[in-house]
């Protein structure tokens, strides 16, 4: 058995956390991991630079301007997101 020091005292190392199930790293490996499939649209036009935040306030003013609130827990240029405020607001706002 792994014998650790934490705190002063000896005892058991930590268990290791548990392997991610298989889809989850897939998608880990095919959106996060790869410039070419990134699900978040300013990143292709703007990359990680400055400009973006920018981009990410127009989207969503833009929202906001046609009484759409996108998630607080996901930037508004995620594909998902964009996708459901074309769905969900009428066609005058999809003419950005």
């Amino acid at each position: 058995m792994c014998e650790a020091t934490f705190g002063g005292s000896r005892g058991p190392a930590p268990p290791a956390p548990p392997a991610p199930p298989a889809p989850a790293a897939r998608y880990v490996a095919t959106f996060d991991r790869s410039r070419r499939r990134c699900l978040y649209l300013t990143y292709y036009t703007d990359g990680d630079t400055r400009r973006r935040g920018s981009s990410l306030a127009r989207l969503k003013s833009l929202y906001h301007d046609h009484g759409w609130l996108s998630p607080e827990e996901e930037l508004p240029d995620f594909l998902p997101v964009v996708l459901e405020f074309a769905a969900r607001s009428p066609e005058r706002a999809c003419r950005c």
